[in-house]
């Protein structure tokens, strides 16, 4: 509610604003009183001084007609002397008397000139009275005029504040009906998407049943070299598990399928393309034959800045990721998690949910086996997908049915131009194409997703997770009980039975239980999974115990912010082994515990220098490695009984070794051997 404040004058009486200020003539009555006090104090003291002037003359008088007796009265002296002494004293007396006058006038005199000083600086207080009342006068007429023009401007601002609410309220109302003007429209766009993409399937199925039969009649067989009838050709960047997966289901496709590696392409994955007669080069790209290609499917690990990427897109060929691809040929229920932390944990104990609840679900994306080859070969009707911003840049029609971001920190900045925002763009796309029959889970207290959240007003039905009770928060702790909240029922559980500790632990606990109630998981399969879970491998993963010394192997905290959750879970002194290839990291956000926690700091990498100009100084014993083999050496030799060794890295691990996997399995090796 808006509220005018009316200015009043400073003084006077508002109802009566032709009234003349008390206060002003207060003040002039009284100078008139003290005017007049003093003119009668003038007068008095004149009269006092003229009776004082009498009685000094009738004392001189009275001596000159004493000394006369005195001189007739010689011939009576001896008779008279008492009396002569006595009238000696009288004179005497008389004389005191006319000093003490003579005093008394001059202290009359001075005071009638300070009266009159008084009186001359009264007269000019009291002209200066008059001026200020007439000033007053004055300003109390302006203060008239001033009231009358705030009555009006008052009047005004009201009217402009009931125009201005009636206009806010009519702007509400259009900011509504345009936002669901544009949900209807997505919503009706989407659906457009969803039966062109039928359409097109359809004409493509239709076409490859005609050219399989025209195959058939003739007799002929297709060579591994040439094209298929229809012409379409998809070339494959990368041949891992994403690239071979996604060449394996485009050949089922009936595509004529191409794929390109620029380094190595491991023996098994060589055998999966040669048992299906896909061509396939390594160690180098052909550029004509790649860019020939109607569609290129590429490895997350190629950045779309690649000098080949880069020339397909000028040539307007569109550039897609292995899960876009497998999308389009499966209509299975896709729940799909990412987050700069915890993923791959909360990806496998949903997985392991499902799984233990009888469920026909595969596992896939960064770990388990390609989607893309599981829909060609071994189709779900459920998938767990692992999504890495990698893969979730190059998606454009794919949906998660239940999508779950657990957190966003600064990760992989050099990949999106050292821009944060670009990166949190990256993992928000696994909203793209979500309706209101499917689900939104998210961490309600990561300050980047909830600033989002209120910015995009996701059109999935949103389940955001907490530690503790919130408003409109679906999952959360309370009376150390976990607490899940869905249209499928209240799920209870005693936080003390969770197979995984630690509260980064809790929240994927509770991302994971949350998707599992809204599929319709029964409670005690729930209750069952989430008590047995056994972890994952190369996360806070404990090796062994060595001269009473626990070694723990973290090789897939590849950021910042990882070591951060793994260091809090720390309760003794750490030897820290970090380092590797440096992602624009920023190591402020473990200084604390670092300074806290950390004994020694080991630097495993081929550059330290920023891990040094960072740490040195700050931690009492720093030293540097260059294989695994020495950080582990070194670990033992600066740990003492009670300590943990924790390699929880930060970084990337491609400059020493093959992959994290590659880093954590060195790693135990090591450990073991001690």
């Amino acid at each position: 509610m808006n509220t005018t404040r009316i200015l009043k004058p400073a003084f006077g009486n508002v109802s009566h604003p032709e009234t003349v200020p008390s206060s002003s003539e207060t003040f002039l009555r009284d100078s008139e009183m003290f005017l007049r006090g003093t003119e009668t104090f003038l007068r008095d003291s004149e009269m006092f001084l003229r009776g004082a002037e009498r009685f000094l003359r009738d004392s001189e008088k009275f001596l000159s007609d004493s000394d006369m007796f005195l001189n007739e009265s010689d011939l009576f002296l001896s008779p008279s002397e008492k009396f002569f002494r006595d009238t000696e004293m009288f004179l005497s007396d008389s004389k005191a008397i006319c000093s003490d006058s003579k005093v008394l006038f001059e202290s009359s005199n001075a005071i009638l000139k300070g009266s009159k000083e008084l009186f001359r600086g009264s007269k000019a207080l009291f002209g200066g009275s008059q001026t200020l009342f007439k000033g007053s006068k004055a300003l109390f007429g302006d203060c008239k005029v001033l009231f009358r023009g705030s009555k009006a401007i008052c009047k005004d601002s009201q009217t402009f504040v009931s125009l201005s609410q009636t206009f806010v309220e009519g702007s509400q109302t259009f900011v509504e009906d345009s936002q669901k003007f544009v949900r209807d429209s997505q919503t009706f766009v989407r659906s457009l998407q969803t039966f062109a993409r039928g359409l097109q399937k359809f004409v493509e199925d239709s076409q490859t049943f005609v050219e399989d039969s025209q195959m058939s009649v003739e007799g002929s067989q297709m060579s591994v070299k040439s094209p298929p009838a229809n012409g379409k050709r998809i070339a494959v960047l990368g041949a891992g598990e994403s690239g071979t997966g996604a060449a394996v289901l485009a050949k089922a496709k009936g595509f004529d399928v191409f794929v390109s590696d620029a380094s190595g392409i491991k023996p098994e994955y060589k055998e999966m393309l040669d048992a299906r007669h896909i061509r396939w080069e390594e160690g180098g790209h052909s550029e004509a034959e790649i860019l020939s290609a109607c569609e290129i499917i590429k490895s997350p690990g190629i950045p779309n800045t690649a000098p080949l990427i880069k020339k397909a897109m000028e040539r307007r060929i569109p550039v897609i990721s292995e899960i876009e691809f497998a999308g389009r040929y499966t209509n299975s229920t896709m729940i799909c998690i990412t987050g700069s932390n915890g993923k791959t944990t909360t990806t496998r104990l949903t997985y392991h949910i499902l799984q233990q609840a009888g469920l026909d679900v595969g596992l896939a994306g960064n770990v388990g086996a390609s989607l893309a080859l599981q829909v060609a070969e071994s189709p779900h009707a459920c998938y767990v997908v692992e999504l890495s911003s990698f893969q979730l840049d190059n998606m454009y029609d794919f949906r998660a049915h239940i999508a779950i971001l657990l957190n966003i920190t600064p990760d992989h900045l050099d990949r999106y131009e050292y821009k944060m925002q670009n990166y949190v763009e990256s993992k928000f796309r696994i909203l793209r194409n979500q309706t209101p029959e499917d689900a939104f889970i998210y961490w309600n207290d990561d300050p980047v997703i909830a600033a989002e959240v209120a910015l995009r007003h996701p059109a999935a039905t949103c389940y955001p997770f907490a530690e503790t009770r919130k408003d409109g928060v679906k999952g959360y702790t309370e009376n150390k009980q976990l607490v899940i909240d869905t249209i499928n029922g209240l799920f209870i559980m005693e936080q003390d039975l969770l197979a995984l500790t630690g509260t980064h632990n809790l929240y994927n606990s509770l991302a994971s239980g949350i998707a599992a109630k809204i599929t319709d998981i029964q409670d005690e399969k729930i209750r069952a999974s989430l008590s047995d879970f056994s972890g994952v491998e190369h996360r806070l993963e404990k090796v062994a115990r060595v001269r009473g010394v626990d070694y723990i192997n973290d090789s897939k905290a590849t950021n910042v912010n990882s070591c951060w959750y793994a260091l809090k879970s720390m309760n003794t002194p750490v030897v820290l082994i970090l380092g590797g290839t440096d992602k624009g990291n920023d190591y402020a956000e473990i200084e604390e515990l670092v300074a806290q926690k950390v004994r020694a700091l080991i630097f495993l990498g081929l550059d330290n220098s920023k891990l040094h100009a960072f740490f040195d100084g700050k931690v009492p014993l720093i030293e540097d490695a260059c294989s695994m083999e020495e950080a582990v050496s070194t670990a033992y030799r600066l740990s003492e009984k009670g300590d943990t060794v924790l390699l929880s890295p930060c970084c990337a691990s491609f400059d020493l070794f093959a992959n994290y996997e590659d880093r954590g399995k060195q790693f135990k090796t090591c450990v073991r051997n001690l």
